[in-house]
C-alpha cells in the first residue's frame, strides 16, 4: 500500500492514518492470510516518523516435524522515514521516493527480520509428526 506523503511533508503536526491488510506474503513456501496493519505517519518538525503494528495469524511448518501450525504474530513498527538515497532501511530508518512510500515494503521486510531461525510447533515437538499444534 502506497501512503502519499505530500499533505503532511510540509507541515509539522500533521498526521496521516493508515489500515489495511497485507496480503501476497510467502514464508517458508506457505502462503500467508492476510495480516491487519494500521498505524500512522507524523510530521514531527520536519521529521516524518512512523509508527504500525502488523497482527494476525500466521501458518508456519515445523522444523523438527513438519506439521502445519497456526500462530499468533504481533509486530510493532516504528522509525523514521527518509528520502535519502543512502536510507537502506537499518537502525529504523526506512526509505521513500518521492512524495509516498510503500508500507507494504516497510512491513514485510520487518516481519522477515522479526522471525525466527527455527519454528517449533510446540517446545515438547519431538519431531515425530505426533504433537500438533490445534
Amino acid at each position: 500500500m502506497k501512503l502519499d506523503l505530500r499533505k503532511i511533508k510540509g507541515f509539522p503536526g500533521k498526521r496521516e492514518d493508515f489500515s489495511f491488510k497485507l496480503g501476497g506474503l510467502t514464508l517458508g513456501g506457505t502462503e500467508q492470510p492476510p495480516l491487519d496493519v494500521s498505524g500512522s505517519v507524523r510530521n514531527a518538525a520536519g521529521a516524518l516518523l512512523i509508527e504500525g503494528r502488523a497482527s494476525g495469524v500466521l501458518s508456519l511448518v515445523c522444523d523438527r516435524c513438519g506439521a502445519v501450525f497456526g500462530t499468533e504474530k504481533t509486530l510493532d513498527v516504528s522509525g523514521l522515514l527518509s528520502d535519502s538515497p543512502d536510507s537502506d532501511g537499518d537502525g529504523g530508518v526506512f526509505p521513500y521516493d518521492g512524495g509516498s512510500v510503500d508500507l507494504s515494503d516497510i512491513f514485510i521486510s520487518e516481519l522477515i527480520l522479526d522471525m525466527s531461525m527455527k519454528t517449533l510447533c510446540g517446545e515438547d515437538c519431538a519431531g515425530n509428526n505426533k504433537y500438533i499444534c490445534e
